[in-house]
């Protein structure tokens, strides 16, 4: 379609959007290689195009794909510069995660997440940047920033589809700092909200953290026998039940992040 618009409308209104959408279906095709070479010859075609910040993150994406992380990294930080505040800066700053994540920088990658968390304006990026701050986060030990940034976050968007996995990140970093009884109820205070929304399963994962903070007992003493094989009692000096343990809440799964389709500032009634 656009291939066509450019060799019938070579002065067409539309001509510089068509060459810049002809120019990145390459790359959402999986086909890098070709995909770099032709963002890069708009780049340097179209030097002010309105195009450009998407395309210098695309070209990124490519370079990404390619395994040339401090390559990328040192064009997001140009990119940075030249483009503050820009449309795609939470893209841009969940790239800049994956490449030092990539490179076991975990503290630095985790505050790339947190950043884009806060940028982020479409539900597909702040999904990722949520889910991978968290993992990384919680990797660090950092609770207090992992319930900070999910505090912060249902503070502003209280009706959140994501609030839910927020209450269960939060009850987890309390947990983790031997605030049990507050994770419970910060749990349940959520549930009673929740409970009727049967479409949305995080309620499940919650059900299923409330039910492992309920069945915890205090750590048991150990005791030997006879033989000096070590047999864990609980404090009641009943053996605890084999058995008897729920499974754990499954992590929720990392959202694939994908890259959207380029959003012109120009409607057009040709390419949208």
């Amino acid at each position: 379609m656009y291939k066509r618009y450019i060799a019938k409308f070579p002065k067409g209104a539309s001509f510089e959007e068509a060459q810049y959408r002809a120019a990145i279906i390459p790359v959402f095709m999986g086909k890098f290689e070709e995909g770099w070479k032709l963002v890069e010859a708009f780049i340097k075609a179209h030097p002010r195009s309105q195009y450009v910040e998407d395309a210098k993150y695309r070209l990124m994406i490519c370079k990404y794909a390619a395994n040339l992380f401090d390559e990328v990294l040192a064009d997001v930080a140009k990119w940075e510069k030249d483009h503050p505040g820009g449309m795609m800066e939470p893209e841009v700053l969940c790239l800049k995660g994956d490449c030092l994540s990539a490179q076991l920088q975990t503290e630095a990658a985790a505050e790339a997440y947190e950043k884009a968390v806060k940028t982020a304006w479409t539900d597909e990026v702040l999904n990722y940047a949520q889910n991978e701050a968290s993992k990384l986060l919680q990797k660090l030990g950092r609770t207090d920033r992992l319930s900070k940034m999910w505090e912060d976050f249902i503070e502003q968007k209280p009706d959140h589809q994501n609030v839910v996995v927020g209450i269960y990140w939060i009850s987890k970093a309390k947990s983790k700092d031997g605030k049990v009884d507050e994770a419970k109820q910060i749990i349940v205070s959520q549930l009673k909200r929740s409970l009727n929304e049967s479409k949305n399963e995080s309620v499940e994962m919650l059900l299923q953290q409330l039910s492992q903070l309920c069945w915890k007992r205090p750590r048991p003493k150990v005791t030997t026998n006879n033989h000096d094989a070590a047999t864990p009692v609980a404090q009641d000096g009943k053996e605890p039940p084999a058995g008897d343990q729920p499974a754990p809440p499954a992590e929720p799964p990392p959202p694939r992040r994908g890259m959207p389709w380029p959003s012109s500032r120009k409607s057009s009634s040709l390419l949208t």
